[in-house]
């Protein structure tokens, strides 16, 4: 009966703590990325405080251009580990709606889990079906590089809702690994990052191009044109004597 009791306390931890990064390599489950309301790797991974971080490098900076894609570099780094994983997620203010959808790297290092918005069901695959719309994105076996010592990087595409939704939030969390098959002596670290849509240009309208000496329409080779309209510069300037005080015009731009 010890010996059942035991075995039975063994089997509710196994099924709690699903996701180590060596005995589950392959991903944790959706939910651990740190998003208010759910959980993070810690919730079965110990060891203390380290020393290391996790960040997450945008290649469009704090800001996104609505659909249009952009590429996350999630960094992991820790001098006392020796193996890796992470989870990241992107959120709408309300925390609780997909932003945008994610593309796993192609160096195999990266994969998509997909859940249900009761966080109930979940699944794997390149894409996520319209039932599982909560996108995370998380390491694979192969990434997380058991003996590789420092830090490591994993990179993916994360492509942004086609319109303004205001303020995204970005969460991950990192698994620092000792690589032991168990889960003492991790060290697990979590960042949160918001984004903004980037300021749009307006649209260039040109309403007239003509001859810049006497405003007629035709052009000749060498000549100087005249474009008229709007949003067609930051910025104006206009020529003053300075600029003829050679007594020729200036150049033009070879722009």
């Amino acid at each position: 009966m010890k010996n059942q009791v035991w075995f039975a306390q063994i089997l509710s931890v196994a099924l709690l703590c699903p996701f180590t990064v060596f005995a589950y390599s392959s991903g944790p489950d959706a939910t651990t990325a740190g998003v208010p309301g759910e959980t993070t790797c810690a919730a079965c991974h110990g060891g203390g405080a380290g020393s290391g971080s996790v960040k997450v490098t945008f290649a469009g900076g704090n800001t996104y251009a609505p659909g249009v894609k952009q590429h996350f570099t999630v960094t992991v780094a820790d001098s006392a580990q020796k193996r890796w994983g992470f989870e990241l997620t992107a959120r709408l203010s309300n925390n609780t709606t997909q932003a945008g959808s994610f593309t796993p790297g192609s160096d195999g290092y990266t994969q998509l889990v997909c859940a249900d918005i009761k966080l109930q069901n979940e699944s794997f695959g390149r894409t996520c079906p319209s039932t599982q719309p909560l996108q995370y994105i998380e390491h694979t076996s192969a990434g997380t590089r058991n003996g590789t010592r420092n830090s490591v990087n994993f990179d993916f595409d994360w492509t942004p809702p086609a319109t303004d939704m205001g303020t995204i939030n970005i969460y991950v969390a990192a698994n620092a690994a000792n690589g032991d098959g168990g889960t003492g002596g991790d060290h697990i670290y979590t960042a949160h990052y918001t984004l903004t849509s980037a300021p749009t240009a307006p649209t260039p309208t040109i309403s007239s191009v003509v001859n810049a000496g006497g405003f007629q329409n035709f052009i000749e080779a060498g000549s100087f044109v005249a474009v008229t309209g709007v949003n067609l510069a930051n910025s104006t300037r206009s020529w003053g004597a300075a600029d003829l005080a050679s007594g020729k015009l200036p150049p033009r731009s070879m722009a």
